[in-house]
């Protein structure tokens, strides 16, 4: 991430915590989630395409002036705003939040630009943010 702020991890996040929380309630799990990407709702609002296909209409609808340019860049845009909307509700124009770097990585990660050899991501499979070792 490319300031300190935004170096945010999704257990530091009051209402992340909730979410995977909500987990061994609603869906009756054994244990919560270890973070925000494992939990199903994050892959069904965040990572279906069709899902953020529909969100991406509904956005035009909304905004007109939208940028319509690739698709890989329309998705995280709107895997993006589908998170925060699932985590905080509808926010508003001027109040923005910062999403945790496990999630823009993951987000990124399933949709990467074209120029990257697309070989590489046929099987691709995200296991997770993985911190660096500090020396």
């Amino acid at each position: 991430m490319d300031t300190a702020r935004e170096c945010l991890c999704c257990c530091e996040l009051d209402q992340l915590r909730v979410k995977r929380e909500e987990s061994v309630t609603l869906l009756r799990q054994d244990t919560e989630f270890q973070g925000i990407t494992d939990h199903p709702s994050f892959e069904a609002n965040c990572l279906n395409a069709w899902t953020l296909e529909v969100a991406w209409l509904s956005y035009k609808q909304h905004y007109s002036n939208a940028y319509d340019g690739p698709q890989h860049k329309k998705y995280r845009h709107v895997a993006y705003r589908q998170l925060v909307r699932w985590v905080y509700g509808y926010c508003g124009k001027a109040n923005r939040k910062v999403i945790p770097a496990c999630a823009v990585c993951c987000i990124r990660a399933h949709f990467p630009p074209p120029t990257l050899n697309e070989a590489e991501f046929a099987d691709f499979q995200f296991t997770g943010f993985q911190l660096p070792v500090l020396h």
